[in-house]
Parts: C-alpha cells; sequence; structure tokens
C-alpha cells in the first residue's frame, strides 16, 4: 500500500472526552469561545488526527495572540507513531488556555519541527444580558 507522507487531517477542540471500546468521544466541539470578561482562562482538549506513511514523529503547537506576534502556551514534542497496518494516530492535550481580549486567536501546528499550519479560535466578550453562557 503506499501513503502520503505524514499530515494532519483532523484539528478539534473540545470542552471534554471520553474513551470507551477504542472509540473517542468528544463532548462540547467548538472554535468559538464566549468570555464575560479578561483576562480569561478556558480549559479544553486539543485533538490532532495524523494520517500518512511508516515512521516515528513528534508533533507541538503554540497557541499564538492575536496579531500571532506572541507564545502565550507552548505544547511541544508529543511523540506518535504511524504504521502500515495502522496509518492513523490521534494526538490528544488537555490544555488551559489564555486570553488577554477580544479576537481571533492562533494554534500553530508544526511537526517534526515545521510549520504545517494555523487554525483560528475565536473569542467574544458577551454581556451578562445576552443569555449566551461564557
Amino acid at each position: 500500500m503506499i501513503y502520503l507522507p505524514a499530515a494532519l487531517c483532523s484539528f478539534i477542540l473540545c470542552d471534554n472526552i471520553s474513551h470507551d471500546q477504542g472509540k473517542f468521544s468528544l463532548m462540547g466541539v467548538f472554535y468559538r469561545v464566549h468570555v464575560l470578561s479578561y483576562p480569561a482562562k478556558k480549559r479544553c482538549y486539543v485533538i490532532l488526527g495524523w494520517y500518512g506513511e511508516e515512521g516515528k514523529h513528534y508533533f507541538s503547537l503554540r497557541f499564538l495572540s492575536s496579531e500571532r506576534s506572541r507564545v502565550l502556551l507552548e505544547m511541544s514534542s508529543y511523540p506518535f507513531s504511524l504504521e502500515a497496518h495502522r496509518p492513523y494516530s490521534n494526538g490528544i492535550i488537555q490544555v488551559e488556555l489564555p486570553f488577554e481580549e477580544e479576537g481571533t486567536y492562533w494554534f500553530e501546528v508544526l511537526l517534526d519541527g515545521e510549520s504545517r499550519g494555523y487554525f483560528p479560535v475565536f473569542v467574544e466578550t458577551v454581556g451578562e444580558t445576552t443569555g449566551r453562557l461564557a
């Protein structure tokens, strides 16, 4: 069988995750966070799905400020292996994301030390009278 080089095939943020009988259940999937005041923090899980040819790899994440000029949180060196009989691998990380102000924050995904893309997280300020949860 011929596989592509290792590549990210999914990037998901969620509030909680469970694992049963070899399957993951994700609860509260989101890409937008509602905040009442700043600074704020959001505890969540980041799930990265990898696919590709056999080999040992590692991934890292950087959580960047809205202007992408500052690293607010760095998660580095999570090893994983892809095999011919199992060309998929999931990386699951629990994090507490810091938010300084409203805006679009970014996750930078690195594979084997090289940047592979950016994924946004939208942060909005909500008032107590809007009825929306933070």
